[in-house]
């Protein structure tokens, strides 16, 4: 290259000789698609099949030349009309030439008749869609300068591979603009002419697919010849080419299927915009196979990229189904599968769980495995396709999981490509789950190693993890190595932060060195950036610990974790960690978008329009600033802190609570609920009951002589704390100042009194709002750190997971933590609390067992053991001699939910008439001992007790114990079934109860009275309108036949009222044809409330 810069006119030669060759070519046939001179065709003749891609010595030498002497001259700008956008065409070079090889002047006057042309053409240009008008690159937040050449050219040789010419053609079109954007004109036009002159041999398409095909490449070739301003070639190809506006609509579909399918190759921020014209296609051909299955991909793309594997919405499971029902292909198949498995997946980790029920999850995990095994039998499957099948029967639940269906599918991949990286990084993986460390080697080095594996980060970092097992493994040394071969900025990160969660406890030193480098990288990233714990960090004695489940979570919340880690390591280093951590909330302010990611803001507000005296200004700043370094409910905002403001007032509950543990004979944890309390009281504008509530238990604090002095001291704080934010509010920033000076700062306390302070905080958290119980299980284990011998900070810990499986996963199987936690408590303190958790935990694991399939967890041996142990606790527990009436009716449910085996009546019995003795007008008593006698089949009992239950002032609003005696009275045909039902309907006026009273009569008189069974279905539609959030109902356990008899449901379900309201409107519509339009109305609203309302919305698998 030296030698062609000194000797200039070598290039004057070369270029002649090239344009010479050049000159040979005509433009005959360009605009219509037929063959090219016989110069040309010979050119052709080493091209790649499909690819476009020519192997003409003299062309790559000419653009080399070109490139090199184009510089030495002053390029001129010319002006693309169809978006203002401007291409530099350099002077003396083959891209300043015009397709037929006519030298173009930069310089020169053009004639007016050209002018005109010109504009012409350009109007023409306007109208036409094609690559060249859309501009798929510039579209969206992100202009995209860098070259995507090779990756489209890889796609391309994928789908020639696969033998699908037509994705390939596409990908063409799309490649010669990418070259038309980097300013090779020639490529692009060689491109074009290329895919133009194969048109006739696409025979696997439609007709439609071929018409769409020759418009895009006609349009496409008519702008570059427009660039190449020979507007006299742009107009012959446009006169000859149909306009948009006259295609038929399903070609009209076809075009925008390609361009979707360029915006969606772009960028993430085009995902969007690509989905819409995905859309728009559908509407105007819903029969076509990839216009479907394009909408469903970018629904689930969005969701991953935005949601982290949510769960799938309705539109994107129909739209796969859609897919699926036109042609069974690998990619329909696949993709509707992975779907499916999603939707049962996030479901169970989600709240939207209780809307999909077992056997609906069952279904659907069948169904996804049947789609897998289908796909990976299709004959023409790639290799890639290979690999996501076996990911996907490997990610079913455990008793639809099939490895060795599985192991098939990644040998196959194997077998087509055994030097693939991805094939060899999941064929690894595999092996690593099923314990063949050997075979996960030699998999895992085959990814890394290969050229192609350069870059495949996962795969290195997968093996890393592997040989940390292996004690004489140099880990320290392999990660230099990643460090200098992944230079990508999100590489870095994760190397940083796993070296740093490594060295901490041993060489901390070490691991604020990688926390400073993490932290320059993340800086320097500026997005939220998700990365892996390290699997084996190593402890204070230099040994490597196995961390079981690794998590994966924000790279800024490891490094905060790792700092705050840091700063009781090496004190000394405070200050330079109090820097770090103030450029990472800076950063996280800044470039974290998800709300849930930062904690709450402390402090309160002020509002700056008071109009306060001057010399108040600095004692009211720096009681501010005294008082957002406390930890108290006024600190913490309690109620405010979650993502929705709770405007309710809470004083009636806490007040209950209050009460509850008074006749407990609990102080403690009474003055606990009167500080929440006197927070609430603040919050709704009662400073002076709150103020009031706060200095009666300061001056109470000192009888509490069952209290441990931590507690005590705790309880002091907060109350001190509390109280001067109460004189804050009031403005008296003197009183405030003097109770602050007064009580020690929260830094200075005791481990053991933070971790009380920490235990009411969590308590309060958890109190009221089931949002919050994550944010309250973290506070625990933070308790837990400080005072790992504290009861109540382990008993809230088992509490938390047991609450947040219930209402997340509606009784799945307990945690390892969970129990471990219920059985530390146990053994701090054997309290009536611990003892029923943890037995309940116990029952818990062995139901869970048989009925969520976890038997090879669990043998018949150990699910005895555990029931066996279930059964003394509860029995232990009620022998308790301060058990209070609750706990009592708690131990009676849990002997009677045992086994058959270990089922105990008699003491069930026993538990709950010591309840019923303690309190006999209690509602919650009487509607357990009125289950129990039904169960036990004692009718009389049974209604006595539930009347109990319903008739007492306290069980006015007892609509389950109502619901049931309606049930129990079922059976007896006297009973006035609908008169008692319109009584419930006055005497409970919450929404969710009206809904379900008017399902069950929807349901009661649909076979007997259809148009009442109507009337009922229209107000539940009324009612749930109004609710806006899913509900859970129970079916009805008796209905009306067409004769008016009552027939018994053996078995009533519980199920979400859409669902029923749903089904009850099918039937409807069979038996009342003449009201098909009304029920069609109420059908469209309430699959409207559905598209808006309900979150779990896997429901579109089974609709």
């Amino acid at each position: 290259m030296q030698r062609i810069e000194k000797r200039p006119h070598i290039h004057h030669q070369l270029i002649q000789s090239l344009d010479r060759r050049d000159r040979t070519t005509t433009r005959q046939g360009e605009a219509d698609g037929n063959a090219s001179s016989s110069a040309e065709g010979d050119r052709r003749k080493l091209e790649d099949k499909g690819t476009g891609r020519t192997r003409d010595r003299g062309g790559r030498l000419r653009s080399m030349v070109d490139a090199l002497w184009a510089a030495r001259f002053r390029p001129c700008l010319f002006e693309f009309p169809r978006v203002g956008r401007s291409y530099v065409i350099m002077a003396n070079s083959s891209e300043n030439r015009s397709p037929d090889g006519r030298q173009i002047t930069p310089g020169k006057e053009e004639k007016p008749e050209c002018n005109s042309i010109q504009e012409s053409v350009k109007e023409m240009l306007r109208e036409t869609e094609c690559h060249f008008s859309w501009w798929p690159d510039e579209h969206g937040g992100v202009r995209r300068v860098p070259s995507q050449v090779s990756k489209i050219e890889e796609k391309q040789v994928i789908h020639e591979e696969d033998g699908e010419p037509v994705l390939m053609a596409a990908y063409g079109l799309l490649l010669a603009y990418e070259h038309g954007r980097q300013g090779d004109l020639s490529r692009a036009r060689d491109i074009l002419r290329g895919i133009q002159s194969d048109m006739g041999k696409l025979d696997d398409a439609t007709q439609e697919e071929r018409e769409a095909l020759q418009y895009l490449t006609s349009c496409d070739l008519a702008h570059v010849y427009f660039l190449f301003e020979d507007f006299e070639g742009a107009r012959e190809i446009l006169l000859k080419t149909q306009k948009f506006s006259d295609l038929p609509e399903k070609v009209k579909a076809e075009i925008l299927c390609a361009k979707a399918g360029a915006f969606s190759e772009c960028s993430i921020e085009c995902y969007p915009y690509a989905l819409e014209v995905y859309r728009k296609g559908v509407t105007m051909d819903p029969g076509n196979y990839n216009l479907h299955l394009g909408v469903g991909i970018m629904l689930r793309k969005i969701r991953r990229v935005e949601f982290s594997s949510n769960l799938p919405t309705d539109e994107e499971v129909i739209a796969l189904r859609r897919a699926v029902e036109i042609k069974r292909c690998p990619n329909g198949l696949i993709y509707l599968a992975e779907s499916l498995k999603d939707s049962v997946r996030s479901a169970r980790l989600s709240r939207g769980y209780p809307t999909i029920d077992r056997r609906t999850r069952r279904r659907l995990t069948q169904e996804a495995h049947a789609l897998f095994v289908e796909a990976s039998r299709c004959p023409s499957l790639n290799a890639k396709n290979l690999v996501r099948c076996g990911d996907g029967l490997m990610r079913l639940p455990p008793e639809l999981r099939d490895p060795h269906k599985a192991e098939e599918c990644y040998l196959n991949a194997y077998a087509m490509c055994p030097s693939n990286s991805l094939v060899n990084h999941k064929l690894g993986i595999f092996y690593w789950r099923q314990g063949d460390s050997e075979q996960a080697k030699m998999h895992l080095l085959a990814a890394i190693d290969l050229p192609y594996g350069n870059g495949n980060f996962t795969a290195h970092a997968t093996y890393v993890s592997l040989m940390l097992n292996e004690t004489e493994f140099d880990v320290a040394v392999e990660w230099q190595e990643m460090l200098k071969r992944y230079p990508e900025l999100p590489h870095q990160i994760q190397l940083h932060i796993v070296q740093m969660q490594y060295f901490s406890e041993y060489q901390p030193e070490a691991g604020l060195r990688h926390a400073e480098n993490a932290l320059d990288t993340l800086l320097q990233l500026k997005k939220f950036t998700r990365v892996y714990e390290c699997s084996h960090p190593l402890s204070r004695d230099g040994r490597r610990r196995n961390v079981k489940y690794p998590q994966v979570n924000a790279a800024h919340k490891f490094l905060s974790d790792g700092f705050a880690n840091l700063r009781e390591l090496l004190p000394w280093e405070w200050d330079r960690i109090e820097i770090m951590t103030g450029k990472l909330n800076a950063w996280i302010d800044e470039y974290v978008q998800a709300p849930g990611d930062a904690y709450p803001k402390i402090g309160i507000q002020i509002d700056p329009e008071r109009g306060e005296k001057n010399e108040c200004k600095p004692i009211q700043e720096s009681v501010k600033e005294m008082l957002e370094e406390t930890e108290c409910h006024f600190s913490w905002k309690t109620f405010e802190s979650g993502r929705n403001q709770r405007a309710e007032s809470h004083i009636s509950k806490i007040e209950e609570k209050q009460i509850m543990h008074e006749e407990d004979g609990g102080p403690m944890l009474m003055a606990t609920y009167g500080l929440l309390l006197a927070y609430e009281h603040s919050r709704h504008g009662d400073l002076s009951k709150a103020r009031e509530i706060l200095q009666g238990i300061q001056s109470d604090i000192e009888k509490m002589d069952d209290s441990t002095p931590e507690e005590r001291a705790a309880l002091q704080y907060l109350t001190s704390c509390d109280l001067a934010h109460v004189y804050f509010l009031f403005e008296d920033f003197e009183g405030a100042r003097e109770i602050l000076l007064k009580t020690q700062k929260f830094s200075d306390l005791s481990k053991k009194v933070k971790a009380e302070i920490l235990c009411a905080k969590a308590g309060a958290f958890c109190a009221f709002s089931a949002e919050w119980f994550p944010h309250a299980l973290e506070v625990y284990r933070k308790g837990v750190t400080m005072d790992p011998g504290n009861y109540n900070l382990q008993l809230g810990v088992g509490l938390m997971l047991r609450k947040i499986r219930r209402v997340e996963f509606s009784s799945v199987f307990p945690t390892d933590e969970e129990v471990m936690a219920l059985r530390k408590a146990v053994e701090i303190k054997r309290c009536q609390n611990s003892l029923i958790y943890l037995a309940h935990t116990l029952e818990d694991m062995h139901r869970a067992a048989k009925v969520f399939g976890h038997k090879l967890m669990i043998g018949r041996q150990m699910r005895h053991r555990f029931t066996e142990e279930a059964h003394a606790l509860l029995v232990e527990a009620s022998r308790c001699p301060s058990l209070n009436a609750n706990s009592l009716v708690r131990c009676g449910e849990g002997l009677m939910r045992l086994p058959p085996e270990m089922r105990d009546p008699r003491k069930a019995e026993e538990c709950y008439l010591n309840a019923y003795a303690m309190c006999p007008s209690n509602s919650l008593v009487n509607h357990k001992l009125g289950i129990f006698y039904l169960r036990q089949e004692d009718s009389e009992q049974a209604k006595r007790h539930l009347l109990a239950a319903i008739d007492h002032p306290y069980g006015n609003g007892n609509f389950t114990a109502h619901a049931t005696y309606v049930s129990l009275m079922l059976n007896e045909m006297e009973f006035d079934v609908a008169a008692e039902w319109q009584e419930m309907l006055k005497r409970y006026p919450e929404l969710p109860h009206q809904v379900s009273l008017h399902i069950v009569q929807m349901q009661y008189f649909s076979e007997y009275q259809p148009e009442t069974g109507l009337r009922h279905a229209e107000n539940a539609l009324d009612m749930l309108l109004h609710w806006k959030k899913p509900i859970q109902v129970y079916e009805c356990s008796h209905l009306l036949s067409s004769g008016g008899q009552r027939r018994k449901v053996k078995y009533p379900r519980e199920n979400a009222a859409h669902k029923f309201l749903s089904d009850g409107l099918a039937n409807l519509r069979e038996l009342l044809p003449w009201e098909w339009d009304r029920i069609e109305v109420m059908t469209g609203k309430l699959n409207a409330w559905i598209d808006e309302y309900v979150q779990a919305l896997g429901d579109a698998c089974c609709m």
